[in-house]
């Protein structure tokens, strides 16, 4: 394996005499480590921090349908909220929201992984539907198909 330090490069082998290699490639503002051992290879990125992009509504509902990572959707009070985008991506999304005296109903894709304080949902057609408790203030933190809610 070799690796830089600096402008020192470190060298050796690895267990059972296997040398492992690691690169880095970098395109934007994203950071890609490879590393590959006697068992395969394994792959990260690392983005360079930038801020997230902010979006905010004015409207009673809101439709996201292309949702990507390193964005912070602000919402205020809505009275509905549908993703139909796909969410696999290896940055996470924010999505802050305030389900008023009429509650927030919601439509997202089935792939999604609901955790915490997710509404009970009903799934159809790839879609799952579901409706948010009233008077209350929503968090949604999606990475990797995976959704985590948080109302206070």
């Amino acid at each position: 394996m070799s690796l830089r330090k600096g402008n020192t490069i470190i060298s050796g082998l690895g267990s059972a005499g296997y040398s492992p290699t690691a690169t880095v490639t970098k395109n934007s503002n994203v950071s890609t480590i490879t590393i590959t051992d006697k068992n395969g290879t394994t792959t990260a990125q690392v983005y360079d921090g930038d801020s997230p992009e902010v979006i905010t509504n004015s409207s009673s509902t809101y439709t996201i349908a292309s949702l990507t990572g390193n964005k912070s959707y602000k919402l205020g009070e809505i009275t509905s909220l549908t993703i139909t985008a796909t969410t696999t991506f290896d940055i996470e999304s924010m999505i802050y929201f305030e389900s008023g005296s009429t509650a927030t109903s919601v439509s997202i894709p089935s792939s999604l992984t609901n955790l915490g304080d997710a509404p009970t949902l009903t799934t159809s057609g790839g879609v799952s539907t579901g409706t948010c408790v009233a008077s209350k203030n929503y968090m949604i933190s999606i990475l990797n198909d995976i959704a985590i809610w948080k109302k206070y």
